[in-house]
């Protein structure tokens, strides 16, 4: 073979590997690039599903917490009409209820926020309503005991008799009401949460999908430009 053929064809060599190789690299650069972006999709819609379930958690525990403190609430209120007849236990009782009726109104009024935070129309129609009703119930609480009081710092144990009486069972439907609304918060970061797998899963599935065929098409042009670059040679 002459000198002349030998140069024509290492210089079409050269031309087939640096197509191939220009091929290779524009193919691994697409895929690269189609993967990263792929994976900071997902990364970033996972984070924000996680942040939003993890606020709605904590929107359901303070559905929980202000249930406990209004349980412990009436507890103090209990303590009121059963310890009373001392000065000194009456004064300490009513301190620690008023002190524990503006822990329940402070967490109501902050589960308020954040249910409105999270757009919850119907659960935020609730919560409006609750607090409404523990107002009134407050209400009911202080005029009972300031109408029983015979004088300002003793409650006579035939005068806690008489309250009770007038104020027995009236905590219980609200009660009821706040662990429904704790319940169905807690329901619903549950259901968000399994809603935001399956999302996750499903896109996890489109993107193997799709790189499985980017990496085939890839595969077939690389393949086609070898066949063109041998095919060169053997001409």
């Amino acid at each position: 073979m002459n000198t002349p053929t030998l140069k024509l064809r290492s210089a079409l060599l050269r031309s087939a590997l640096i197509s191939v190789s220009t091929t290779l690299v524009g193919v691994l650069v697409v895929v690269g690039l189609l993967s990263l972006f792929s994976i900071w999709s997902m990364n970033r819609a996972w984070n924000r599903g996680i942040e939003e379930t993890e606020g709605l958690r904590e929107t359901a525990r303070l559905g929980t917490q202000a249930q406990v403190e209004f349980k412990i609430q009436v507890q103090e209120w209990k303590n009121i009409l059963l310890r009373g007849a001392e000065p000194d236990e009456l004064h300490h009782y009513r301190t620690a209820f008023h002190a524990r009726r503006e822990r329940v109104d402070a967490i109501l009024s902050q589960l308020s926020r954040e249910i409105s935070a999270h757009q919850l129309s119907g659960h935020a129609r609730e919560i409006e309503a609750l607090r409404r009703d523990f107002d009134a119930l407050s209400t009911v609480y202080d005029r009972a005991l300031s109408d029983a009081l015979t004088t300002r710092d003793s409650l006579p144990l035939a005068q806690s008799r008489l309250v009770d009486r007038r104020v027995r069972g009236v905590d219980r439907a609200l009660e009821q009401r706040l662990d429904a609304l704790s319940g169905a918060l807690s329901d619903l970061a549950t259901r968000q949460r399994a809603a935001l797998s399956r999302q996750m899963l499903e896109r996890y599935q489109t993107l193997r999908t799709t790189l499985l065929a980017v990496v085939t098409a890839a595969l077939v042009i690389v393949g086609l430009a070898l066949f063109g670059a041998l095919r060169k040679l053997r001409d």
